[in-house]
């Protein structure tokens, strides 16, 4: 047996729906978080309220247990992932300290053989080492 709620609106002291002349009165469209049915189907937000709290709570704990997942694969000793970024970190790091350590002393090399003397690139002056212009 199927018990139909009747149809009046307890905002409005229980007077019968006004339907489409309600602001209340609302499309929901989706599936029934306990049957698995489609809906699509105009309704009081009020009455909607059990079914969304529903669906609300099953998101929530689909998001926890995702959550929950994801930390116990990050919190895990030897984790693949962590030591891969680490690695990575380290490589980096080496690889600008290399860099930089090679091209210093090659940039004071050239600063020393050229004194930073007019004309350099692009016919453009420059300035001498002291800070000022040259002529």
């Amino acid at each position: 047996m199927r018990m139909e709620p009747q149809n009046n609106c307890p905002l409005d002291s229980f007077k019968p729906c006004r339907r489409l002349d309600c602001g209340w009165f609302t499309r929901i469209r989706g599936k029934d978080p306990q049957s698995d049915k489609e809906i699509d189907d105009y309704g009081c937000a009020i009455a909607w309220m059990p079914v969304l709290l529903i669906e609300n709570a099953q998101q929530s704990r689909q998001t926890g247990a995702a959550v929950e997942s994801f930390r116990n694969e990050m919190a895990t000793p030897g984790n693949n992932a962590i030591a891969a970024l680490h690695h990575a970190v380290q490589s980096f790091n080496q690889s600008v300290t290399n860099q930089n350590a090679n091209i210093i002393p090659a940039l004071l090399n050239a600063i020393a053989a050229k004194r930073l003397a007019p004309g350099i690139e692009h016919g453009e002056r420059a300035l001498a080492i002291e800070g000022s212009p040259s002529e």
